[in-house]
């Protein structure tokens, strides 16, 4: 069945592959070495052992990169982020597609080593391990008073973030907590909810020993009421998405029959669609007040991506600062959802980053070592000043209220040391960090469901990076989270500090001890 599918999804990619290439301008072979190795990127997801973090940043990888050219050479629409000084020549198609093309290759050797060790968890055998090391005796003494904390707190929370804005897409905080309080509370809203909601589940799961429609659908309401009041029309699925799949992958240890699952697939699609219907609406009442309606409302661009079509300058004032200045559109509420509309249709391709980076970097004269580390090292306050902004000729601009910035992703942030070497070691540091990391989450909690949502969360972060600063928070905080539920799972505070750290030793390294 699994060759079958292979062999189908070979076909196809490279049947869509050739009807694009009429409209390639560059090498024949470096295209070719480009479709093949991004065709064979997602095939290796589905082989034993199974990681989701590859299988999710395999999935980023290839709608941002592979999917977003194919479909660009077939439609020939213009790219909406900024590419800088990029000319769209034969030479400068070569370079972005084999930046990109070693960088995949990067990932697939350090794939294909990780096929030669296992697992710390197989798929389908996380029901096989003894619960009273997976949920604490608390829990079910307390289980009631918690679900209730919890849902009360994410409820305040969210209410707090419409009005004050601790986590909008775009827009500035209204209120700056003090002591950098806000950090936390952006970090509960954007992931720590969905983590705590994952862990609950499935101490639930262990308690109950198999779960109902109603506890499975608190994922998709979770992720729903997040991304609205966000301001996100992904959100939703970076929430949803792990836990669909984690169903899937685990359906036969959680005995889940396909009837079951393909009506947690029509919640998670009902889910969505309101999603994209209420972010769309709070964005258009955020990003257009209507007093701005009845003025003139025009976009601060650079002179190289001013829009003379109506449809083109909603469409960016959509996606960037907004500010009245001349006459230039007045857009209507009719005119703005039909944009929207379409923009909703782009997100197949669009929303996801990579391909607009690489064009920017590998066209930039300034690409070397001292670029590279500049911006690895690059503070991010900098905002709309930073390094990038300006290689790839960003037209948004510093504002009070808002914040947009154009993001390279971290194949483009590699690719500026402008060595093909640093992208292929790099990116398959990466991959290598992020199997780790999974197969540490997964060996201290043996619960898929948060190594699912755990690992997307940071596979997004890398795929959107802008400021590595801010991955290594990240990848602190989630550390953290992690170490917090395993002393939480494991009740370790009746313990002293050694056998804490015994413990946690135990988990990691299970070594046998003759006592």
């Amino acid at each position: 069945m699994k060759f079958i599918a292979a062999l189908l999804w070979v076909v196809l990619t490279t049947i869509l592959a050739y009807f694009a290439f009429t409209n390639h301008v560059g090498d024949f072979s470096i295209f070719w070495l480009f479709h093949a190795v991004f065709i064979l990127l997602p095939l290796l997801a589905i082989l034993k052992p199974f990681y989701y973090s590859y299988l999710y940043l395999s999935g980023f990888l290839f709608l941002g990169f592979w999917l977003k050219y194919q479909l660009h050479l077939l439609i020939q629409h213009a790219y909406i982020e900024p590419t800088g000084f990029f000319d769209f020549s034969s030479d400068g198609w070569d370079k972005v597609l084999l930046f990109s093309s070693v960088a995949c290759s990067g990932l697939l050797v350090v794939r294909c080593l990780s096929l030669f060790f296992p697992a710390s968890s197989k798929p389908g055998r996380a029901a096989d391990q003894s619960t009273s090391d997976q949920s604490p005796s608390f829990y079910s003494v307390y289980r009631t008073p918690i679900w209730m904390s919890s849902i009360l707190f994410f409820l305040m929370l969210q209410f707090l973030n419409y009005f004050v804005g601790f986590y909008q897409i775009g827009i500035n905080p209204k209120i700056l907590l003090p002591g950098y309080l806000f950090i936390p509370a952006a970090w509960l809203i954007s992931v720590g909810f969905s983590f705590w909601l994952a862990v609950l589940f499935y101490w639930e799961l262990q308690f109950r020993k198999r779960a109902n429609l109603l506890l499975e659908s608190t994922f998709f309401l979770e992720s729903l009421i997040t991304s609205v009041i966000a301001l996100s029309r992904s959100l939703y699925l970076f929430h949803g998405i792990p836990f669909l799949i984690t169903r899937l992958v685990e359906r036969n240890a959680f005995s889940i029959p396909l009837r079951r699952f393909l009506i947690l697939f029509i919640f998670f699609i009902a889910g969505f669609g309101a999603s994209l219907v209420g972010a769309t609406k709070l964005r258009m009442i955020n990003y257009f007040r209507p007093s701005l309606l009845s003025q003139k409302i025009a976009t601060l661009p650079n002179e190289q991506t001013v829009h003379h079509d109506t449809e083109k300058t909603i469409s960016t004032i959509l996606t960037k600062d907004v500010a009245i200045n001349e006459v230039n559109v007045q857009p209507e509420w009719e005119e703005l959802n039909s944009v929207y509309l379409r923009q909703s249709l782009q997100l197949v391709s669009e929303r996801w980053v990579g391909l607009e980076g690489m064009m920017a970097v590998t066209a930039s004269k300034e690409s070397g070592f001292p670029l590279f580390f500049s911006v690895c090292f690059e503070d991010p306050k900098l905002g709309n000043a930073a390094i990038y902004q300006t290689l790839a000729h960003s037209s948004y601009q510093a504002s009070e209220r808002f914040t947009f910035l154009a993001l390279p992703g971290i194949v483009a942030i590699f690719s500026m040391s402008n060595s093909l070497v640093i992208v292929f070691c790099g990116m398959a540091g990466v991959l290598s960090i992020l199997l780790l990391s999974e197969w540490g989450i997964s060996k201290l909690l043996a619960n898929p469901f948060l190594t699912s949502i755990t690992m997307l969360s940071l596979v997004n972060i890398c795929c959107q990076l802008h400021f590595p600063y801010l991955l290594f928070v990240f990848f602190l905080q989630l550390w953290l989270f992690i170490l917090a539920v395993f002393c939480l799972q494991n009740e370790l505070w009746k313990y002293m500090p050694f056998s804490f750290f015994s413990k946690l030793f135990r988990k990691v390294l299970p070594l046998k001890v003759n006592r």
